[in-house]
Protein backbone atom coordinates (compact mmCIF):
# COMPACT_ATOMS: atom_id res chain seq x y z
CA UNK A 1 0.00 0.00 0.00
CA UNK A 2 2.84 2.38 0.90
CA UNK A 3 4.67 1.71 -2.37
CA UNK A 4 1.55 2.39 -4.39
CA UNK A 5 1.09 5.79 -2.65
CA UNK A 6 4.76 6.75 -3.32
CA UNK A 7 4.40 5.67 -6.93
CA UNK A 8 1.31 7.82 -7.40
CA UNK A 9 3.02 10.85 -5.86
CA UNK A 10 6.12 10.56 -8.15
CA UNK A 11 3.95 10.34 -11.22
CA UNK A 12 2.28 13.66 -10.26
CA UNK A 13 5.60 15.42 -9.55
CA UNK A 14 7.34 14.44 -12.83
CA UNK A 15 6.23 17.51 -14.88
CA UNK A 16 7.57 19.88 -12.20
CA UNK A 17 11.02 18.44 -11.50
CA UNK A 18 14.17 17.43 -13.35
CA UNK A 19 15.32 13.89 -12.76
CA UNK A 20 18.92 12.84 -12.93
CA UNK A 21 19.91 9.96 -15.13
CA UNK A 22 20.60 7.68 -12.17
CA UNK A 23 17.24 8.38 -10.46
CA UNK A 24 15.37 7.95 -13.74
CA UNK A 25 16.95 4.54 -14.26
CA UNK A 26 15.97 3.45 -10.76
CA UNK A 27 12.41 4.57 -11.27
CA UNK A 28 12.17 2.76 -14.60
CA UNK A 29 13.49 -0.49 -13.09
CA UNK A 30 11.36 -0.30 -9.95
CA UNK A 31 8.15 0.86 -11.60
CA UNK A 32 8.18 -0.83 -14.95
CA UNK A 33 4.42 -0.73 -15.03
CA UNK A 34 4.32 3.05 -15.63
CA UNK A 35 4.75 3.08 -19.45
CA UNK A 36 4.15 6.81 -19.82
CA UNK A 37 6.87 7.60 -17.28
CA UNK A 38 9.33 5.26 -18.99
CA UNK A 39 8.86 6.90 -22.44
CA UNK A 40 9.09 10.42 -21.02
CA UNK A 41 12.24 9.70 -19.01
CA UNK A 42 13.95 8.06 -21.99
CA UNK A 43 13.33 11.07 -24.25
CA UNK A 44 14.41 13.62 -21.63
CA UNK A 45 17.57 11.66 -20.88
CA UNK A 46 18.57 11.49 -24.57
CA UNK A 47 17.82 15.16 -25.19
CA UNK A 48 19.74 16.20 -22.08
CA UNK A 49 22.76 14.19 -23.21
CA UNK A 50 22.78 15.77 -26.70
CA UNK A 51 22.28 19.27 -25.30
CA UNK A 52 25.10 18.75 -22.81
CA UNK A 53 27.47 17.82 -25.66
CA UNK A 54 26.37 20.77 -27.81
CA UNK A 55 26.61 23.20 -24.95
CA UNK A 56 30.06 21.93 -24.09
CA UNK A 57 31.23 22.38 -27.70
CA UNK A 58 29.64 25.82 -28.03
CA UNK A 59 31.10 27.02 -24.75
CA UNK A 60 34.73 26.05 -25.49
CA UNK A 61 37.22 28.90 -25.50
CA UNK A 62 40.35 29.15 -27.57
CA UNK A 63 43.66 28.93 -25.72
CA UNK A 64 44.93 32.42 -24.97
CA UNK A 65 41.56 33.98 -25.77
CA UNK A 66 38.84 35.65 -23.74
CA UNK A 67 35.12 36.19 -24.36
CA UNK A 68 33.83 39.72 -24.86
CA UNK A 69 30.13 40.62 -24.79
CA UNK A 70 29.19 42.67 -27.87
CA UNK A 71 25.74 44.14 -28.59
CA UNK A 72 23.33 42.78 -31.15
CA UNK A 73 22.44 45.74 -33.38
CA UNK A 74 20.19 46.60 -36.29
CA UNK A 75 22.01 48.31 -39.14
CA UNK A 76 22.80 48.30 -42.84
CA UNK A 77 24.75 45.30 -44.13
CA UNK A 78 27.01 45.63 -47.15
CA UNK A 79 28.83 42.61 -48.54
CA UNK A 80 31.62 43.84 -50.80
CA UNK A 81 35.08 42.78 -51.93
CA UNK A 82 38.09 44.82 -53.03
CA UNK A 83 40.53 43.59 -55.64
CA UNK A 84 43.88 45.22 -56.41
CA UNK A 85 44.78 45.84 -60.02
CA UNK A 86 45.85 48.40 -62.60
CA UNK A 87 44.74 50.13 -65.76
CA UNK A 88 45.86 48.23 -68.82
CA UNK A 89 45.51 48.81 -72.53
CA UNK A 90 43.82 46.41 -74.92
CA UNK A 91 46.32 47.42 -77.61
CA UNK A 92 50.06 47.39 -77.00
CA UNK A 93 53.05 47.50 -79.30
CA UNK A 94 56.32 46.09 -77.99
CA UNK A 95 59.33 47.61 -79.70
CA UNK A 96 62.33 45.31 -80.09
CA UNK A 97 65.69 46.03 -81.60
CA UNK A 98 66.58 44.05 -84.71
CA UNK A 99 70.26 44.76 -84.23
CA UNK A 100 72.84 45.50 -81.56
CA UNK A 101 73.15 49.24 -81.07
CA UNK A 102 74.74 51.73 -78.71
CA UNK A 103 72.35 54.19 -77.10
CA UNK A 104 73.24 57.88 -77.26
CA UNK A 105 70.22 59.37 -75.44
CA UNK A 106 66.74 58.43 -74.18
CA UNK A 107 64.36 61.28 -75.03
CA UNK A 108 61.13 60.00 -73.42
CA UNK A 109 60.16 59.26 -69.82
CA UNK A 110 58.61 56.06 -68.53
CA UNK A 111 54.80 56.09 -68.08
CA UNK A 112 54.30 59.34 -70.00
CA UNK A 113 52.19 60.09 -73.05
CA UNK A 114 53.79 60.23 -76.48
CA UNK A 115 52.63 61.06 -79.99
CA UNK A 116 53.14 58.91 -83.06
CA UNK A 117 56.60 59.64 -84.46
CA UNK A 118 58.06 61.03 -81.23
CA UNK A 119 61.73 60.13 -80.80
CA UNK A 120 62.02 57.72 -77.86
CA UNK A 121 65.62 56.52 -78.05
CA UNK A 122 68.45 58.08 -80.03
CA UNK A 123 71.07 55.61 -81.15
CA UNK A 124 74.75 56.43 -81.47
CA UNK A 125 75.20 56.61 -85.23
CA UNK A 126 79.00 56.64 -85.21
CA UNK A 127 79.17 52.88 -85.62
CA UNK A 128 76.77 52.93 -88.56
CA UNK A 129 78.58 55.87 -90.14
CA UNK A 130 81.88 54.00 -89.91
CA UNK A 131 80.30 50.92 -91.41
CA UNK A 132 78.82 52.97 -94.25
CA UNK A 133 82.22 54.54 -94.97
CA UNK A 134 83.93 51.14 -94.99
CA UNK A 135 81.36 49.77 -97.43
CA UNK A 136 81.62 52.87 -99.64
CA UNK A 137 85.41 52.53 -99.78
CA UNK A 138 85.13 48.87 -100.71
CA UNK A 139 82.60 49.73 -103.41
CA UNK A 140 84.96 52.28 -104.94
CA UNK A 141 87.71 49.66 -105.12
CA UNK A 142 85.34 47.15 -106.70
CA UNK A 143 84.35 49.64 -109.40
CA UNK A 144 87.99 50.08 -110.30
CA UNK A 145 88.55 46.34 -110.31
CA UNK A 146 85.51 45.65 -112.48
CA UNK A 147 86.85 47.89 -115.23
CA UNK A 148 89.96 45.72 -115.36
CA UNK A 149 87.83 42.56 -115.35
CA UNK A 150 85.72 43.96 -118.17
CA UNK A 151 88.83 44.75 -120.26
CA UNK A 152 90.27 41.30 -119.56
CA UNK A 153 87.04 39.68 -120.70
CA UNK A 154 86.92 41.71 -123.89
CA UNK A 155 90.51 40.77 -124.73
CA UNK A 156 89.91 37.07 -124.00
CA UNK A 157 86.77 37.10 -126.10
CA UNK A 158 88.60 38.79 -129.03
CA UNK A 159 91.45 36.26 -128.78
CA UNK A 160 88.97 33.35 -128.87
CA UNK A 161 87.31 34.71 -132.01
CA UNK A 162 90.71 35.10 -133.72
CA UNK A 163 91.94 31.63 -132.68
CA UNK A 164 88.72 30.05 -133.87
CA UNK A 165 89.11 31.64 -137.35
CA UNK A 166 92.75 30.57 -137.64
CA UNK A 167 92.09 27.06 -136.36
CA UNK A 168 89.45 26.62 -139.06
CA UNK A 169 92.16 27.34 -141.67
CA UNK A 170 94.62 25.00 -139.93
CA UNK A 171 97.00 27.80 -139.16
CA UNK A 172 96.99 27.31 -135.32
CA UNK A 173 96.90 23.98 -133.52
CA UNK A 174 93.80 22.85 -131.67
CA UNK A 175 95.47 23.21 -128.25
CA UNK A 176 95.80 26.97 -128.74
CA UNK A 177 92.08 27.15 -129.52
CA UNK A 178 91.28 25.20 -126.34
CA UNK A 179 93.54 27.51 -124.29
CA UNK A 180 91.83 30.59 -125.75
CA UNK A 181 88.43 29.18 -124.87
CA UNK A 182 89.57 28.46 -121.28
CA UNK A 183 90.87 32.03 -120.90
CA UNK A 184 87.61 33.48 -122.21
CA UNK A 185 85.54 31.42 -119.71
CA UNK A 186 87.75 32.43 -116.77
CA UNK A 187 87.54 36.10 -117.74
CA UNK A 188 83.75 35.89 -118.00
CA UNK A 189 83.48 34.24 -114.55
CA UNK A 190 85.74 36.91 -113.06
CA UNK A 191 83.63 39.68 -114.56
CA UNK A 192 80.40 38.17 -113.23
CA UNK A 193 81.96 37.75 -109.79
CA UNK A 194 82.91 41.42 -109.65
CA UNK A 195 79.41 42.43 -110.71
CA UNK A 196 77.94 40.35 -107.86
CA UNK A 197 80.35 41.88 -105.36
CA UNK A 198 79.39 45.36 -106.49
CA UNK A 199 75.68 44.57 -106.23
CA UNK A 200 76.14 43.16 -102.71
CA UNK A 201 78.22 46.15 -101.61
CA UNK A 202 75.65 48.59 -102.97
CA UNK A 203 72.95 46.84 -100.91
CA UNK A 204 75.15 46.92 -97.82
CA UNK A 205 75.82 50.62 -98.32
CA UNK A 206 72.11 51.37 -98.63
CA UNK A 207 71.41 49.32 -95.50
CA UNK A 208 74.21 51.03 -93.56
CA UNK A 209 72.94 54.46 -94.56
CA UNK A 210 69.41 53.43 -93.62
CA UNK A 211 70.55 52.10 -90.26
CA UNK A 212 72.47 55.24 -89.57
CA UNK A 213 69.34 57.31 -90.25
CA UNK A 214 66.71 54.88 -89.01
CA UNK A 215 68.32 53.13 -86.04
CA UNK A 216 66.61 55.58 -83.71
CA UNK A 217 63.46 54.30 -82.02
CA UNK A 218 60.23 56.24 -82.53
CA UNK A 219 56.70 55.93 -81.08
CA UNK A 220 54.57 53.85 -83.49
CA UNK A 221 51.29 55.43 -82.29
CA UNK A 222 49.75 57.85 -79.80
CA UNK A 223 49.71 56.40 -76.29
CA UNK A 224 51.65 55.84 -73.08
CA UNK A 225 55.22 54.58 -73.15
CA UNK A 226 56.32 52.02 -70.56
CA UNK A 227 59.16 49.56 -70.01
CA UNK A 228 61.40 52.17 -71.57
CA UNK A 229 65.12 51.44 -71.82
CA UNK A 230 67.04 53.21 -69.06
CA UNK A 231 70.50 54.65 -69.36
CA UNK A 232 73.01 53.25 -66.85
CA UNK A 233 75.17 56.33 -66.83
CA UNK A 234 78.43 54.39 -67.27
CA UNK A 235 78.96 55.65 -70.80
CA UNK A 236 78.39 52.27 -72.42
CA UNK A 237 74.66 51.63 -72.85
CA UNK A 238 73.97 48.94 -75.38
CA UNK A 239 70.78 47.41 -76.70
CA UNK A 240 71.17 43.85 -77.89
CA UNK A 241 69.42 42.31 -80.85
CA UNK A 242 65.90 41.19 -79.90
CA UNK A 243 65.85 43.23 -76.68
CA UNK A 244 62.66 45.13 -75.77
CA UNK A 245 63.36 48.86 -75.87
CA UNK A 246 59.88 50.21 -75.06
CA UNK A 247 56.18 49.35 -74.95
CA UNK A 248 53.63 51.86 -76.26
CA UNK A 249 50.00 51.39 -75.16
CA UNK A 250 46.94 52.85 -76.85
CA UNK A 251 45.28 55.21 -74.35
CA UNK A 252 42.01 55.14 -76.25
CA UNK A 253 41.54 51.46 -75.47
CA UNK A 254 41.86 51.07 -71.71
CA UNK A 255 40.39 48.71 -69.13
CA UNK A 256 41.04 47.76 -65.50
CA UNK A 257 42.53 44.36 -64.70
CA UNK A 258 42.43 42.93 -61.17
CA UNK A 259 43.57 39.60 -59.75
CA UNK A 260 40.79 37.59 -58.07
CA UNK A 261 40.45 34.28 -56.26
CA UNK A 262 38.75 31.23 -57.72
CA UNK A 263 35.69 31.49 -55.37
CA UNK A 264 35.21 35.14 -56.33
CA UNK A 265 35.55 34.23 -60.00
CA UNK A 266 32.62 31.84 -59.55
CA UNK A 267 30.48 34.64 -58.05
CA UNK A 268 31.26 37.26 -60.68
CA UNK A 269 28.98 37.70 -63.65
CA UNK A 270 29.41 39.69 -66.83
CA UNK A 271 27.81 43.11 -66.54
CA UNK A 272 28.05 43.41 -62.74
CA UNK A 273 28.74 47.03 -61.66
CA UNK A 274 32.20 47.84 -60.33
CA UNK A 275 33.68 50.93 -58.69
CA UNK A 276 37.30 51.69 -59.46
CA UNK A 277 39.32 53.74 -56.95
CA UNK A 278 42.59 55.22 -58.27
CA UNK A 279 44.20 57.57 -55.77
CA UNK A 280 46.69 58.80 -58.35
CA UNK A 281 43.79 60.25 -60.36
CA UNK A 282 41.40 61.36 -57.61
CA UNK A 283 39.26 60.32 -54.68
CA UNK A 284 36.05 59.88 -56.67
CA UNK A 285 35.38 56.34 -57.91
CA UNK A 286 35.16 55.60 -61.62
CA UNK A 287 32.25 53.43 -62.76
CA UNK A 288 32.68 50.24 -64.71
CA UNK A 289 31.19 46.82 -65.39
CA UNK A 290 32.63 43.32 -65.47
CA UNK A 291 33.55 42.67 -69.11
CA UNK A 292 35.31 39.32 -68.68
CA UNK A 293 36.51 36.80 -66.12
CA UNK A 294 39.49 34.76 -67.28
CA UNK A 295 42.52 32.79 -66.21
CA UNK A 296 45.54 35.00 -65.59
CA UNK A 297 47.95 34.86 -68.55
CA UNK A 298 51.50 33.80 -67.83
CA UNK A 299 54.01 36.67 -67.64
CA UNK A 300 56.07 35.30 -70.51
CA UNK A 301 53.00 35.03 -72.76
CA UNK A 302 50.76 38.04 -72.09
CA UNK A 303 47.58 38.58 -74.04
CA UNK A 304 44.80 41.15 -74.19
CA UNK A 305 44.75 44.02 -71.65
CA UNK A 306 48.52 43.75 -71.34
CA UNK A 307 48.05 40.42 -69.62
CA UNK A 308 50.70 41.03 -67.06
CA UNK A 309 48.77 41.51 -63.84
CA UNK A 310 48.63 38.57 -61.52
CA UNK A 311 50.92 36.44 -63.64
CA UNK A 312 51.00 32.66 -63.37
CA UNK A 313 50.06 30.42 -60.48
CA UNK A 314 53.23 31.19 -58.50
CA UNK A 315 53.15 34.98 -58.84
CA UNK A 316 49.62 35.96 -57.78
CA UNK A 317 45.92 35.16 -58.21
CA UNK A 318 45.18 32.58 -60.86
CA UNK A 319 42.13 34.46 -62.17
CA UNK A 320 41.54 37.96 -63.48
CA UNK A 321 38.57 40.31 -63.64
CA UNK A 322 38.48 42.61 -66.67
CA UNK A 323 36.53 45.83 -66.07
CA UNK A 324 35.26 48.09 -68.83
CA UNK A 325 34.90 51.77 -67.94
CA UNK A 326 31.39 53.16 -68.33
CA UNK A 327 29.75 56.57 -68.23
CA UNK A 328 31.26 59.95 -68.97
CA UNK A 329 34.76 60.43 -67.59
CA UNK A 330 35.64 63.78 -66.07
CA UNK A 331 38.48 65.81 -67.65
CA UNK A 332 40.61 65.04 -64.58
CA UNK A 333 40.10 61.31 -65.03
CA UNK A 334 40.66 61.50 -68.77
CA UNK A 335 43.94 63.31 -68.19
CA UNK A 336 45.19 60.91 -65.52
CA UNK A 337 43.84 57.64 -66.91
CA UNK A 338 46.66 55.77 -68.57
CA UNK A 339 48.24 52.36 -68.83
CA UNK A 340 49.84 51.22 -65.58
CA UNK A 341 47.87 53.36 -63.09
CA UNK A 342 47.15 51.18 -60.05
CA UNK A 343 44.00 51.06 -57.94
CA UNK A 344 41.32 48.83 -56.46
CA UNK A 345 38.05 47.48 -57.83
CA UNK A 346 35.06 47.25 -55.47
CA UNK A 347 32.32 44.72 -56.16
CA UNK A 348 29.17 44.85 -54.01
CA UNK A 349 27.67 41.39 -53.73
CA UNK A 350 24.66 42.37 -51.59
CA UNK A 351 23.31 45.28 -49.51
CA UNK A 352 20.41 45.23 -47.02
CA UNK A 353 19.01 47.83 -44.63
CA UNK A 354 17.75 47.29 -41.09
CA UNK A 355 19.05 43.78 -40.48
CA UNK A 356 20.12 42.19 -37.19
CA UNK A 357 23.92 42.08 -37.16
CA UNK A 358 26.51 40.41 -34.93
CA UNK A 359 30.28 39.98 -35.32
CA UNK A 360 31.11 37.02 -37.53
CA UNK A 361 33.26 35.59 -34.74
CA UNK A 362 30.17 35.12 -32.59
CA UNK A 363 28.73 32.41 -34.83
CA UNK A 364 29.84 28.85 -34.04
CA UNK A 365 29.05 25.71 -35.99
CA UNK A 366 27.73 22.86 -33.85
CA UNK A 367 26.83 19.95 -36.05
CA UNK A 368 24.58 21.31 -38.79
CA UNK A 369 23.40 24.24 -36.67
CA UNK A 370 24.66 27.78 -36.08
CA UNK A 371 25.00 28.56 -32.37
CA UNK A 372 25.74 31.82 -30.56
CA UNK A 373 26.40 32.44 -26.87
CA UNK A 374 23.76 35.05 -26.06
CA UNK A 375 22.69 37.00 -22.98
CA UNK A 376 20.15 39.73 -22.24
CA UNK A 377 22.80 41.96 -20.68
CA UNK A 378 26.54 42.47 -20.86
CA UNK A 379 26.98 40.87 -17.43
CA UNK A 380 24.48 38.06 -18.09
CA UNK A 381 25.38 34.40 -18.27
CA UNK A 382 25.94 33.26 -21.88
CA UNK A 383 23.33 30.77 -23.07
CA UNK A 384 23.87 28.66 -26.22
CA UNK A 385 21.22 29.80 -28.70
CA UNK A 386 20.42 28.37 -32.11
CA UNK A 387 20.15 31.05 -34.84
CA UNK A 388 19.45 31.25 -38.57
CA UNK A 389 22.23 33.05 -40.41
CA UNK A 390 21.74 35.00 -43.66
CA UNK A 391 24.49 36.99 -45.40
CA UNK A 392 28.01 36.58 -44.07
CA UNK A 393 30.82 39.03 -44.66
CA UNK A 394 34.40 39.00 -43.41
CA UNK A 395 33.36 40.90 -40.29
CA UNK A 396 29.63 40.50 -39.75
CA UNK A 397 26.77 38.03 -40.04
CA UNK A 398 23.09 38.69 -40.65
CA UNK A 399 20.84 36.95 -38.12
CA UNK A 400 17.45 36.12 -39.61
CA UNK A 401 15.98 34.56 -36.46
CA UNK A 402 17.02 33.58 -32.94
CA UNK A 403 18.26 36.98 -31.67
CA UNK A 404 16.83 40.43 -31.18
CA UNK A 405 18.26 43.92 -31.01
CA UNK A 406 19.57 44.80 -27.56
CA UNK A 407 20.87 41.36 -26.67
CA UNK A 408 24.54 40.58 -26.35
CA UNK A 409 26.65 37.86 -27.93
CA UNK A 410 29.94 36.58 -26.62
CA UNK A 411 32.86 36.61 -29.01
CA UNK A 412 36.26 35.07 -28.34
CA UNK A 413 39.13 37.48 -28.93
CA UNK A 414 42.83 36.86 -28.53
CA UNK A 415 44.45 38.69 -25.64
Amino acid sequence: MFLRQRFSAWCKLIPAITLTTALTTAVVVTFAGCSKLKGLVSKKTEAASVNDEKNADASKELPGAKSVALPVRRDRLVDLSKFQGSVQSTERIELKSDKRVKVKKVHAKDNTRVKKGDLLIEVDGAEFAKRAKDVADRLSTLKIEIRGAQLQFEQANKSLVNKTRLAAKGIVPERELIEAKRNQIQAEVGLKGKKLEIEKSENELAEAKGQSAGANIYAPMDGTVSRLFRMSGNGFDQINEGQTTAVVSNDRKLGFVAGITDPDAMRLQKGMPVKIIMEAIGADPVSGIVAEVRAAPKPENPGGFGGGYGGGPDSGPSMQMIVEFTGTLSPQVQEGLRDGVSGSAEVTWAAKDGVILIPIGGVRAVGDKAIVLAADSREGKPVPTSVEVGIRTKNEAEIISGLKEGQFVFVEVKE
